[in-house]
């Protein structure tokens, strides 16, 4: 393998790093604006909502929904940030253990 493959390899994993990079800034700016949105319990009715106990039963499963969703892409972000630092990690490894191979090999020709 010439030194322009290693490279070749290395630079194609550390790609894939900077996909998933932007993978966890994408949930990480959904997770945001899901924080962010909020319906009280007249959002479910068009009578006040005092008259309407289901209501604010509605608007109580849309806050759970709308939580379980936020800690979803919470998790993504934090779970696609691992994948791309351990890609970083592995084009590393790649990197040193094909140069030391390459060394190795030098040395017998």
């Amino acid at each position: 393998m010439a030194d322009h493959d290693i490279l070749a390899a290395g630079a194609a994993i550390r790609d894939q790093a900077r996909s998933w990079d932007e993978l966890a800034d994408a949930m990480a700016r959904a997770h945001a604006r899901v924080a962010r949105l909020a319906l009280d319990s007249g959002a479910f009715t068009v009578v006040d909502p005092a008259e309407v106990p289901a209501a604010r039963g509605l608007a109580e499963a849309y806050a759970g929904g709308s939580d379980r969703l936020a800690s979803l892409l919470s998790q993504a972000g934090a779970e696609f940030d691992r994948m791309a630092r351990a890609l970083r990690t592995a084009a590393e490894r790649y990197d040193e253990g094909d140069r030391a191979a390459a060394d190795r090999i030098g040395g017998v020709w």
